[in-house]
């Protein structure tokens, strides 16, 4: 079914990006990242792995049938992306011109969330 592997590819996309947070973070303790930029990684984390069980999450309401549930659980999903973006331009505001390593990836997170949405709602 195509709206399992749009979740499926969702959920798989977010678990790359936690990956990546976890390299950010390393680096971050190595000092090459500012202390607030750890902080935002450790937000990140914790954001995406919140994405990363909703995802899962939805995907056994996609097996039950509960499209609404499907809705609110990627919806959440996305959100916690556009938090962890929000960390960072929060940072950003602030000064030092850097930007945030995560944009591109929360940007593409975003979109295949939506497309897993836009896939469900026919479903509907």
């Amino acid at each position: 079914m195509l709206a399992e592997i749009a979740l499926n590819l969702s959920k798989t996309y977010a678990t790359k990006t936690l990956s990546c947070v976890y390299e950010l973070k390393s680096s971050a303790a190595n000092g090459t990242n500012s202390s607030y930029t750890s902080r935002c990684l450790s937000d990140c984390e914790e954001e995406y792995s919140e994405a990363i069980d909703n995802l899962q999450d939805s995907e056994e309401a996609l097996a039950n049938g509960d499209y609404d549930k499907v809705d609110t659980l990627v919806s959440a999903a996305m959100s916690d992306a556009e938090t962890c973006e929000d960390g960072f331009k929060d940072m950003l505001s602030d000064d030092n011109g850097s930007t945030s390593p995560l944009t591109e990836r929360n940007r593409y997170f975003s979109e295949l969330c939506s497309n897993a949405l836009a896939i469900t709602k026919l479903l509907a």
